[in-house]
């Protein structure tokens, strides 16, 4: 070994001068931004036009003050991440103790079609964690093809979601759901009939 350049290895100056040589910057502590670990969607059993959702494994090093969304219905242009805020609704998620998550509400859903949501946390000292996104397609009352206007196509796409020849497509992931208006059932087919048939 070297470490004086002289071009002669081994030398007791060489040894002296390794054992002062830091190599590498080390381990250097710091805070953590905080982090989301996964984000789960649920249609409400009261409200069919509800989408819930609850943000499980929040932490960070400091107090979490605030887990917030934006929301891009569909159809609507797409616009960077930093301009959201200013241009899409925000949902403010509320802490609950007994399941140690965030939930927040996305109610009054009228427009057929797939939404984004962008979730982020911060802490008190403003840190903000990166966003989690998912995304999801919503079928307004009466309209299970998502063409937003009701028609014979409604009827045989309720046919096959009722058949399960489609029963993932209904379900989903949890990355990307599919939420309908109303329940595909009999019931709702022959109701549907009878309004395409007017």
């Amino acid at each position: 070994m070297d470490d004086n350049g002289n071009g002669i290895g081994n030398e007791k100056t060489d040894r002296t001068l390794a054992q002062s040589t830091i190599i590498g910057t080390g381990i250097m502590l710091g805070n953590d931004d905080p982090f989301i670990g996964n984000i789960e969607m649920a249609q409400s059993d009261t409200d069919p036009s509800m989408i819930i959702f609850h943000a499980n494994h929040v932490n960070s090093d400091r107090k979490i003050v605030d887990v917030f969304a934006f929301v891009q219905y569909p159809n609507e242009q797409h616009i960077q991440p930093e301009c959201f805020i200013e241009d899409f609704p925000t949902i403010h998620f509320n802490y609950h103790s007994e399941t140690n998550s965030y939930k927040g509400l996305l109610p009054g859903l009228t427009r057929s079609g797939q939404y984004e949501i962008m979730v982020y946390t911060q802490d008190i000292d403003g840190n903000l964690s990166e966003p989690l996104n998912r995304t999801f397609t919503y079928f307004s009352e009466n309209d299970w093809d998502g063409d937003d206007h009701l028609s014979m196509s409604d009827l045989l796409t309720g046919l096959s979601i009722l058949s399960d020849r489609h029963l993932s497509n209904h379900q989903g992931d949890n990355n990307h759901r599919y939420f309908y208006y109303n329940t595909v059932d009999m019931a709702d087919l022959i109701h549907l009939m009878k309004q395409v048939s007017l």
